[in-house]
């Protein structure tokens, strides 16, 4: 069931309860749009450290970047890689996908990036969103890709290669992850941070 009577100020100040009783460090949000993460800052003593949410060369959510940064928030982003596992998942079930997933990996411009560098598809994407200031957490269950995912520190993308990467950006047209398919009902819940985002398929 999903409680349609959410207060996202006062769960936050139940957070800052914790911190005050020493049981956190830093507090954050995910999947917060920018009127709710004001909301939060202008209704609280303590600001979010850190915005949890979908990035990826293709939804590069630049405006919630400038937003953060105004504010001295730090911005770690799930599926770098857009996750495209998700296509085999959504097949097992029998269901088709309610937005497209994109392959990034064979995207001809990142594959042409990463072939310059000698460095994999994965790589380069990881390097992207560190060069514009963006924590990344890329899911993995191969050891070998998770140190892989770490190489990408001996290398530079030229002021080409970004202006390339930059030009990939979807917009709002490139997010992926459209939760209203398994959570039934939170389309329509007040506090929904995206919705106009309708799925694509």
């Amino acid at each position: 069931m999903i409680d349609m009577h959410t207060n996202l100020v006062e769960l936050w100040k139940s957070m800052e309860k914790q911190v005050d009783a020493g049981l956190v460090k830093s507090i954050g949000v995910s999947n917060f749009n920018e009127e709710q993460i004001k909301r939060v800052i202008n209704n609280s003593r303590i600001k979010p450290a850190n915005v949890q949410v979908e990035m990826h060369v293709q939804f590069q959510q630049k405006s919630l970047r400038e937003f953060c940064q105004k504010h001295g928030i730090t911005i770690c982003a799930y599926a770098p890689f857009a996750s495209p596992g998700r296509n085999e998942f959504y097949s097992k079930l029998g269901l088709k996908p309610p937005v497209v997933i994109p392959d990034l990996f064979q995207h001809p411009v990142i594959v042409k990036i990463a072939d310059k560098h000698k460095k994999s598809s994965a790589q380069i994407l990881i390097k992207y969103l560190t060069e514009l200031g963006v924590s990344v957490i890329p899911k993995s269950v191969s050891s070998e890709r998770i140190r892989s995912n770490f190489q990408i520190f001996d290398f530079t993308l030229s002021p080409v290669d970004i202006a390339q990467l930059q030009e990939l950006d979807l917009g709002e047209m490139g997010f992926t992850f459209e939760f209203s398919s398994f959570f039934k009902g939170m389309d329509k819940h007040p506090e929904n941070p995206f919705p106009h985002r309708a799925p694509k398929n």
